[in-house]
């Protein structure tokens, strides 16, 4: 009996030491047998991160443990070789502090974060070989990325378009809109190759046309493929005159954006079309000659005529005409008019289906038939009759604009002209200029053309004269005026109208002025 007791007793206290011992130990710290270490994703990896179901790949996450069941969790990408990889939009580093929950070496963790670009969800688990950070409920502000010539690829139908402008700007981590542009046009880039323009003292900006013939702002709302910081998108569209397919991908520093299967909704126009013939059949003489009105449309009606010095003034119509069938072009050892010179250089010029406008035309240099680059002109049709040009600055000045640089001319600041000219000419260079096409004339008088095939491009009145008011107060600076006689009587090919040019010049602010009807172009035969 005293025996048992004694064993009762002992086991008594044997308990009781035991449970001492638990005690002592206190409860368990969720996390506190981890330490510091950096998961890697990929194929091999460690690490597991995903954004609203998608899983991202690159990354690195650094877990630290910290003191009283926190940690420290910093995401980033593990190598920027194209720019800053985005995690979500507009954040390439998550640095969070956790509330961890679990045991000592298996832990979880959730809560909200937000940054000046994002808020989003987030849940996740750790262990000392495994971490796991998901991404949820992610909502977008204030991000966008804007791209230039340098960063930025623009393509219509294959062909590169310069000058563009483009704006990204993520809404979710699925979609975005995406805006381009046409770059704005710096003119002091232009004055600093032309010798004769003086810089003025405000930058002169003038906004350029789109991408698409008809747009000065193509602006559309896309799905996006792929990872926050490599995203793809793809889809189609219209615009008022053309429809569209697209194709492209952004990242963090570069941009591209490929449009395909453009037409225009309107290709009436569509085709080649050649110039016509120089020559006439003369019905009263039966000879063949050169008739200006074949190629070209010259109709200017003004109250005042110019008198050259025989007494008598005469139409503006005539001394334009007399102008473009005179021989004033050296060409090797022959002189040739400006009219021939259009004829002998100018083959053909298309309408595409696209919208694109282009030319078939002989090198002056070379004598080889070339065609110009495509992204130079686009169109679009408004109405029976009427179309609108749209010029690509940049790439007009990216071939032909360095051919201006050294050559030598009279000092002279022109910045007002160019200011006055500029409020005529910059809503053309994004609007598009107007050009009226229709049955071609066949004579100065105004009688028609009878061939259905040949049609006139030109510009009318209201595009022309406001153009010629802005610039008839240079033919006041009599400077100039001596300037230009002096030139014009140093060139062997102007003969007899050098000497008519002073009575010309300083007659055409009067003629401007009373100018009520002045259409000039081409014609062009289908």
């Amino acid at each position: 009996m005293k025996l048992k007791l004694v064993y009762v007793l002992a086991l008594a206290a044997a308990m009781t030491s035991i449970t001492s011992c638990k005690d002592d130990d206190g409860p368990v710290i969720p996390g506190s047998s981890l330490t510091e270490k950096t998961y890697t994703s990929g194929n091999n990896g460690n690490f597991t991160l995903s954004v609203d179901g998608t899983s991202l790949q690159g990354k690195t996450a650094t877990f630290t443990p910290l003191s009283d069941s926190q940690a420290n969790i910093k995401i980033e990408t593990a190598t920027k070789a194209d720019g800053e990889d985005w995690i979500l939009p507009g954040v390439s580093t998550i640095d969070l502090t956790v509330e961890l929950l679990g045991d000592a070496k298996n832990c979880t963790f959730e809560g909200n974060q937000t940054t000046e670009n994002c808020s989003y969800s987030y849940s996740g688990a750790v262990t000392p070989d495994k971490f796991v950070f998901n991404i949820t409920d992610v909502t977008v502000k204030n991000v966008s990325l804007s791209y230039k010539q340098e960063n930025l690829v623009v393509t219509l139908n294959d062909t590169p378009i310069l000058g563009k402008t483009a704006t990204f700007t993520p809404t979710s981590t699925n979609k975005a809109t995406i805006a381009i542009a046409g770059e704005t046009l710096n003119l002091e880039s232009i004055m600093d190759l032309i010798p004769m323009m003086t810089k003025a003292n405000d930058p002169l900006g003038v906004p350029t046309a789109g991408v698409l013939p008809g747009t000065t702002d193509l602006i559309i709302d896309v799905d996006l493929q792929g990872t926050p910081g490599n995203y793809t998108f793809q889809g189609s569209g219209e615009t008022d005159f053309c429809t569209y397919s697209y194709a492209g991908a952004a990242t963090t520093s570069n941009f591209i954006f490929n449009l395909s299967s453009v037409k225009l909704k309107n290709t009436s126009l569509a085709g080649t079309w050649t110039i016509p013939s120089l020559k006439w059949i003369n019905p009263d003489w039966g000879n063949e000659e050169d008739n200006l009105f074949n190629v070209a449309r010259v109709n200017w009606v003004a109250e005042n005529g110019i008198d050259v010095g025989f007494g008598v003034p005469f139409p503006i119509s005539t001394i334009v005409s007399m102008a473009l069938v005179l021989p004033l072009i050296s060409v090797g050892d022959e002189a040739v008019s400006p009219v021939v010179m259009l004829t002998n250089v100018l083959h053909s010029v298309t309408f595409a289906e696209d919208g694109t406008l282009t030319a078939r035309y002989v090198d002056t240099k070379t004598g080889e038939t070339t065609d110009a680059p495509a992204g130079i002109a686009q169109y679009v049709i408004t109405s029976e009759g009427n179309i609108r040009l749209f010029l690509n600055p940049a790439a007009i000045i990216a071939n032909s604009v360095m051919a201006a640089k050294g050559r030598s001319t009279r000092a002279i600041d022109v910045i007002q002209l160019v200011e006055s000219l500029m409020q005529q000419i910059a809503p053309m260079l994004s609007g598009g200029v107007p050009i009226t096409y229709g049955q071609a004339i066949a004579d100065q008088d105004g009688n028609l053309n009878e061939d259905p095939n040949v049609k006139s491009f030109y510009l009318g009145t209201e595009t022309l004269l406001p153009l010629l008011k802005a610039i008839a107060p240079i033919f006041t600076d009599e400077d100039l005026v001596n300037s230009l006689v002096e030139e014009a009587s140093k060139d062997p090919n102007m003969g007899y109208m050098a000497g008519m040019l002073p009575n010309v010049l300083s007659a055409l602010p009067g003629v401007i002025e009373t100018t009520s009807v002045v259409e000039i172009g081409i014609n062009l035969k289908k």
